[in-house]
């Protein structure tokens, strides 16, 4: 089908699952189907911190975006997780890019975000989401958490939840 015989001129949410899918697409995507939406439901999976996991950490692309073609955007619930995510420089580059989605565009939106990261056997992972009043409603559970390095925010104890898949019984020990 030709991108042009297709039209979603009612479509107003939204709710996506990516894997490995390069934002470039995304905003094809985005611009050519989404200019109506209101509700974006986004979940990224990356293995591996590399040039693409980091391109939907870009603050400033996403606000763009935004701008420019979800212009009745209101809800932009968002999670970016990924593995791999194992040197120190590799993590000062992640708080670098998650710090830019504090401006005043997302503050004035009032979409808020928090992250976190935990130990998984042979490598680290990080999870970047948006949170109240979107929060999420279910967690992933791998292997064991090291306290220390958890977001001071994130505490899943606060707030219902509606699932929890744990990957690894050393969770629960």
């Amino acid at each position: 089908t030709e991108r042009g015989s297709i039209s979603l001129n009612y479509l107003t949410n939204v709710s996506l699952k990516l894997r490995n899918v390069n934002f470039d697409d995304f905003e094809i995507l985005v611009t050519n189907y989404f200019r109506q939406i209101q509700v974006l439901t986004i979940a990224i999976q990356y293995i591996g911190f590399y040039v693409n996991s980091t391109q939907y950490l870009n603050a400033d692309r996403w606000e763009q975006l935004i701008s420019t073609y979800m212009l009745n955007l209101h809800i932009f619930d968002f999670q970016l997780s990924y593995r791999g995510l194992d040197s120190y420089d590799e993590r000062q580059a992640f708080e670098t890019l998650i710090n830019k989605f504090n401006s005043t565009f997302w503050i004035e939106h009032q979409w808020f975000f928090d992250h976190h990261y935990h130990h998984i056997t042979w490598s680290n992972a990080a999870v970047f989401y948006s949170r109240n009043p979107y929060r999420r409603k279910d967690y992933v559970l791998y292997d064991e958490l090291i306290e220390n390095i958890w977001s001071s925010r994130f505490d899943i104890n606060e707030d219902p939840i509606h699932h929890i898949c744990i990957h690894s019984t050393n969770m629960i020990k």
